[in-house]
């Protein structure tokens, strides 16, 4: 029972456990004890007791005080958990209250993370109840049940995150006639920075079908934040389509083997997909031969022929049969007529075949526009059964299937379109066209900035504002993200750094008129100390504020205005961008701090250096290296007011972290001097009084290892 508890923590994590030695001063000993089923949270020291008495040991249970001994309180005790559930403390027999005590925010670390009823951590609804009824119930109407009987997606991630897990290897081989492909967890969530891969093998003589029952992936332009990525062959194949959102895209056909990947950003994390593949026998038959003789000026059809003026649709042809051929060869037109929409300019069609390898010369379809000769204004009627195209009033617009895109976009500078698909000549065809107008001057559904484009038009909004529903601005209060290169301009907002494979990756907070408070609640470099492979600076207004290489638990800076965060990594050295959870805050603004942490080698200079300082300064900068090194300060340049003393203006260099410690050198004149640290650490002040000005000074910080000396 306790081995298979811990297993279920080392198979869902990177956590792993050894039987103790004794040589180890620091180990877990099973052992029932006077509590019942107990432990102590995260790691005491010496030798730390875990209790599980029979009458209470279950392998959930095991699970439940191992989780613990990693270092999760109980669920129920988050800070913010009142926000979540209701405890009925007329139902939780007395001697166990403390079981349900809210722990404060500098205990528990959630990692942002939403409340999970479903937690291995969290009690069932009658945990300890008096018999009275329910210890909790939820304030979203979801039920309480029993207590978890296995880790949920949030335990695995936020254990994966305590201990700075890799991500996990999601590699999936897929040689079945038929199977499912799922996301992880599906039905739950997924969890994020996820990428997992599917392989789907495809004998010869055999085509894939694809059919996708639910797809529910976080919405993004591009599918820039979570994407479901349909290659041919490998990762390095011709893109297939890339999904996201919750709409069902149409089904795939392909004739290759094809490559699924699913990757997630920190943002959201939605349900995820389910797909069912089938891989069946087609017989060849030559979808590519061209039956019509080349110097034929005149095609004839009689099948179907459809006419659609409205701004937007869709055509889809016949598709393949299964058995691969098509009884008789089937011929139809699709006339998109554009010339009775006001202030249309022109039309866009975007050409796509469910099947693979569609190469060739207009493959999808053959394509007219009128010719400059042609006075054609729009007399087709739908009811017609055939129609015929003149050449000397209609030209062919032509275009090549044998790209990389699966997508063939043809944009078209006529009004009226003529699309002509047979079977024995075409793939199968879907086809989605628009007819460009300007929707910004016609109907205008913005709050605040209308873009017209091609397909229709796009909402923005001004600095400060969100847009909801696609139309609406509203204000933004607190924003969060997990992407590069972001602006935030809300008065709060949260930042979980990103895993993009990016050697550049920067975050720009901006408050005009505000003092940004930034608080770093977690900072882990994979180069731990090596400024050169990883690092992490912030700047305010292109002043450096913390120039940081090494891990802390918690960092916090205030400047005015804007702040930016940039993580960098050698990409020669490295493979990892440091990574670090932080928040913020805004106020109107104060006049500025001016306190700076500064790690390995950096460089100091007074506010507005080289330009003449301010008055009224009081300016501190922490300098740090790593415990075995020692810090070599040289001054480059140094201009400030002088008076016997330094009275009114100074620059003071302390022998430590604070100005605690002894003073290594008080300088108010033009003297180029160096100094050496006897610790790994500097305090460097910089005071000004309310006359007098220079350009201030220009400091160069150095580590030197101690064998150097």
């Amino acid at each position: 029972m306790i081995l298979e508890g811990i297993e279920h923590w080392q198979n869902n994590t990177c956590i792993t456990f050894r039987e103790a030695s004794e040589y180890d001063k620091d180990f877990v000993f099973f052992t029932p004890k006077s509590c019942g089923c107990c432990s102590l949270v995260g790691r005491n020291g010496g030798r730390q007791e875990l209790s599980l008495q029979e009458d209470c040991a279950t392998t959930a249970v095991a699970m439940h005080e191992l989780g613990h001994l990693l270092g999760f309180w109980h669920e129920q005790a988050r800070p913010d958990r009142d926000s979540a559930i209701k405890v009925l403390w007329k139902n939780i027999r007395p001697e166990h209250h403390d079981n349900y005590a809210k722990r404060k925010y500098v205990e528990v670390e959630s990692f942002g993370r939403p409340y999970d009823l479903s937690s291995i951590m969290h009690y069932g609804v009658g945990t300890f109840s008096n018999g009275n009824g329910p210890t909790m119930v939820s304030k979203n109407g979801e039920k309480i049940g029993k207590q978890a009987s296995n880790l949920s997606s949030e335990d695995i991630l936020q254990a994966n995150l305590l201990y700075s897990c890799p991500a996990k290897e999601c590699k999936t081989e897929l040689e079945g006639s038929s199977g499912e492909i799922i996301s992880p967890y599906y039905p739950n969530n997924y969890i994020p920075d996820i990428d997992c891969q599917w392989t789907i093998h495809v004998p010869k003589s055999k085509y894939i079908q694809l059919t996708f029952n639910e797809m529910n992936l976080q919405d993004s332009y591009l599918c820039s934040a979570d994407s479901l990525v349909v290659r041919e062959l490998s990762q390095s194949g011709r893109i297939v389509c890339t999904l996201c959102g919750s709409a069902l895209p149409p089904r795939i056909v392909s004739t290759v083997s094809l490559w699924i990947r699913l990757h997630s950003n920190w943002a959201i994390e939605k349900r995820g997909f389910n797909i069912s593949y089938e891989i069946r026998d087609i017989m060849p038959v030559d979808m590519l031969g061209l039956s019509r003789h080349p110097k034929e000026a005149v095609w004839k059809t009689s099948d179907c022929v459809q006419v659609s003026r409205a701004h937007h649709g869709v055509y889809h042809s016949a598709d393949i049969p299964s058995n691969g051929q098509f009884t008789s060869d089937g011929v139809c037109s699709f006339i998109i007529d554009g010339s009775t929409s006001a202030g249309a300019q022109r039309i866009l069609l975007e050409l796509v075949t469910s099947q693979i390898r569609a190469y060739g010369r207009d493959c999808l379809a053959h394509i007219y526009v009128p010719t400059s000769n042609s006075t054609y204004f729009g007399n087709f009627e739908s009811a017609k059964d055939e129609i015929t195209l003149d050449p000397l009033l209609w030209r062919p617009v032509h275009y090549s299937c044998g790209g990389s895109e699966k997508v063939v976009e043809i944009v078209v500078e006529k009004l009226v379109v003529v699309v002509i698909w047979s079977s024995a000549h075409h793939r199968a065809l879907n086809l989605t066209y628009w007819i460009d107008v300007n929707e910004c001057q016609i109907s205008p559904r913005c709050d605040h900035i209308c873009e017209d484009t091609i397909k229709g038009y796009r909402c923005s909004c001004h600095d400060g504002f969100q847009l909801i529903n696609n139309h609406t601005c509203v204000r933004k209060v607190q924003e969060i993200t997990g992407r590069c290169h972001q602006q935030m301009t809300a008065p709060m907002g949260k930042i979980i750094s990103s895993t993009e494979p990016h050697s550049l990756c920067s975050y720009d907070i901006l408050r005009p008129g505000h003092k940004i408070t930034l608080v770093i609640n977690r900072l882990y470099f994979p180069h731990e100390g090596q400024c050169s492979i990883n690092s992490l600076n912030i700047t305010s207004n292109k002043h450096l504020l913390a120039h940081l290489c090494s891990s802390s638990a918690r960092l916090e800076l205030t400047a005015g205005e804007s702040i930016t965060l940039l993580q960098s990594f050698n990409s020669s050295l490295g493979n990892r961008l440091p990574f670090f959870i932080a928040s913020y805050s805004s106020s109107k603004k104060q006049p500025e701090a001016c306190e700076f942490i500064l790690q390995g080698d950096s460089e100091v200079m007074s506010p507005s250096y080289p330009n003449l300082y301010n008055s009224h300064i009081n300016c501190i900068w922490k300098l740090s290296v790593k415990k075995e090194s020692r810090i070599n300060l040289t001054i480059v340049d140094l201009d400030i007011e002088y008076t016997d003393n330094c009275i009114f203006d100074s620059l003071t260099i302390f022998d430590g972290r604070n100005r605690k410690y002894p003073v290594l050198l008080k300088a108010c004149d033009t003297s180029k001097t160096t100094i050496t640290s006897t610790s790994n650490q500097l305090t460097v002040e910089f005071i000004t009084d309310g006359s007098g000005a220079g350009r201030g000074f220009r400091l160069i910080s150095k580590e030197i290892r101690s064998n150097d000396l």
